[in-house]
């Protein structure tokens, strides 16, 4: 009988980190095949928009969870916060040394969110660029 995976935060951060790189992929193919002329704007545009928004949706979820879970910290003052499923044990750690890290885990999730606006700012010179 097949094993059930457990969620955890470490699992969906690999899975997350993967599904963006292949987004970003596609968009960067899309870009070099409008550099070579290989297709017209017109049929690639609407595939870009579609990734660009994809990208950006996935990273404020993503940020969001991130930033769920460093609230979770500072409210208990503690790392990991209590009731957390984490992939392997770590030392709990409390008061201002759980703070600090509830703050970079906030810092990871503002940057995420940059990731994806500057993925909007890409497409869309991308788009400009070529019209």
């Amino acid at each position: 009988m097949a094993k059930k995976l457990k969620f955890t935060y470490g699992r969906a951060f690999k899975l997350f980190i993967v599904i963006i790189i292949m987004l970003i992929a596609l968009i960067i193919l899309f870009e070099v095949r409008l550099k070579f002329n290989v297709v017209e704007l017109e049929a690639v545009k609407t595939k870009l928009l579609f990734l660009m928004s994809l990208v950006l949706i996935l990273c404020v979820l993503f940020a969001a969870g991130i930033n769920r879970i460093a609230s979770g910290i500072i409210r208990s003052r503690q790392f990991p916060p209590p009731g957390v499923d984490l992939l392997f044990k770590l030392p709990t750690l409390k008061g201002k040394s759980a703070i600090f890290r509830a703050r970079v885990l906030q810092l990871l999730a503002a940057s995420i969110v940059g990731v994806g606006l500057y993925t909007v700012v890409f497409v869309s010179q991308l788009i400009a660029q070529y019209s």
